[in-house]
């Protein structure tokens, strides 16, 4: 066989695997061809493979039908090849079976993937697959094998939640996104092990409150629903790090949210949320917060050591409120396109900030600690009802780019600024009160 010491097959392959191939079974003239065949991933070579098959002994082989569709075959083949490759016992399977346009899986393929030592990283993913057969556990018709980590689903026309799935014990991760799911089940205890959840672009409209039985979910994706809520039992998943359910239609976060301890990453992205829970304390890891395109009036943000980058464009914002103290890593603020008519002094204090957008909001001055933010890059303040800044932003010594286009600036205040700011690349068009528009394209 050639290349017998890679650790796995090329991306053209239909099955990969991790590990080194182990002695073969069967004529080593036979062997090499058949896994060149199978490994060409062409069509026309399928039965000819297929053929090849009969001078093994091998003991999937027997459990194959002969007159079995082509296509049918190629699933087979896939499996059969992993097998004949050998692999070390705790070696882990790559099995794609995607983009097959299977309407379903024969309930013999148990018994195929029951064959593994290692766990199997199996990808049903963009079929035209309504279903998953309760057979498709078992082996020999009767016992269950429980060797999946990993299944992708996504990207079919599933309805129902594969209740199968619940049997699968050492189930760590499930991709169901983009079906046409709209209810899970009550029960949920079967996918305690589960660590990677998404059930993106769906039609569900709620979770239910047996979510929490995922004792060991870190990931999980629900954006593009029709979820109008978050249950309170969420903040029951103590491992959760990363909540993406953006682009739903939820209006109130459950208090419980400020359980999450090790919650680094929240997506909330275009929902109809009007208040941001202020008791967030315990969130203590959180590095990110996504917010935009919501109806947030006011926020308060306190009590957040390690967050790094708060996202809120297009809200309804008119009051900020920042306790600098418990905000010490603060990088990056987004805030433009909101109501806000001030920044509050203690914005200052942000020893970290590198990027402050506040541009289209009906801003009318800036507070002079704006120069204690000594590391700051980039500041967008365009599209407001500024006429000056205060003389203290010739300490921001770092500040590459200053946008002030679309505000009030006579020509006096710009030339002002400008010396002020010899190095920084700044921003002046379409001012107003200026007697001759200069500078470059908004940034």
């Amino acid at each position: 066989m050639e290349n017998q010491s890679d650790s796995s097959v090329t991306k053209k392959s239909w099955v990969t695997y991790d590990g080194y191939p182990e002695d073969l079974e069967g004529p080593p003239e036979i062997t090499q061809n058949l896994i060149r065949l199978i490994s060409s991933s062409e069509n026309t070579n399928t039965d000819l493979a297929f053929q090849m098959l009969k001078g093994l002994k091998h003991p999937v082989i027997k459990q194959i039908p002969a007159d079995a569709p082509v296509e049918k075959k190629r699933v087979w083949l896939k499996l059969v090849y992993d097998q004949l490759t050998g692999h070390p016992s705790k070696s882990w399977y790559n099995v794609d079976l995607s983009r097959l346009q299977l309407t379903y899986l024969p309930p013999s393929i148990g018994n195929l993937l029951s064959t593994a030592s290692g766990s199997i990283y199996l990808d049903l993913s963009h079929n035209l697959l309504e279903d998953l057969p309760f057979e498709f556990l078992f082996y020999n018709d009767k016992e269950a094998f429980n060797q999946l980590y990993s299944i992708s689903l996504a990207h079919n026309r599933l309805k129902k939640f594969p209740v199968v799935l619940q049997e699968q014990v050492n189930l760590e991760k499930l991709d169901l996104s983009s079906n046409k799911l709209s209810v899970l089940p009550d029960q949920l205890k079967g996918l305690k092990k589960v660590r990677w959840l998404s059930l993106n672009f769906n039609q569900l409209t709620e979770l239910p409150y047996t979510i929490k039985d995922i004792w060991f979910l870190r990931n999980l994706a629900v954006k593009n629903n029709l979820l109008q809520f978050l249950p309170e039992s969420i903040g029951n998943l103590d491992s959760l790090v990363e909540l993406d359910a953006s682009n739903n239609r939820i209006k109130v976060l459950p208090e419980s949210l400020g359980k999450l301890r090790f919650l680094q990453k929240i997506n909330l992205y275009i929902n109809q949320i009007e208040y941001w829970p202020t008791d967030l304390s315990a969130l203590v890891q959180l590095q990110e917060i996504k917010l935009s395109f919501n109806r947030i009036r006011k926020l308060h943000l306190k009590d957040l050591p390690m967050l790094q980058r708060i996202l809120l464009v297009s809200n309804r914002l008119e009051v900020l409120e920042i306790e600098p103290d418990s905000m010490s890593q603060l990088e990056k603020i987004h805030l433009h396109t909101n109501q806000l008519k001030s920044l509050p002094a203690s914005i200052g204090a942000l020893k970290k900030l590198k990027e402050l957008r506040v541009y289209n909001n009906q801003l009318e001055s800036i507070p002079e600690s704006i120069g204690n933010l000594e590391r700051l890059k980039y500041l967008s303040l365009n599209k407001n009802r500024l006429t000056t800044l205060p003389d203290t932003i010739q300490n921001l010594k770092r500040l590459k780019q200053l946008d002030l286009q679309d505000n009030l600036f006579s020509e006096q205040e710009i030339n002002r600024i400008k010396k002020l700011l010899p190095h920084t690349l700044i921003h002046f068009s379409n001012n107003k009160r200026s007697k001759k528009a200069k500078g470059q394209k908004a940034i």
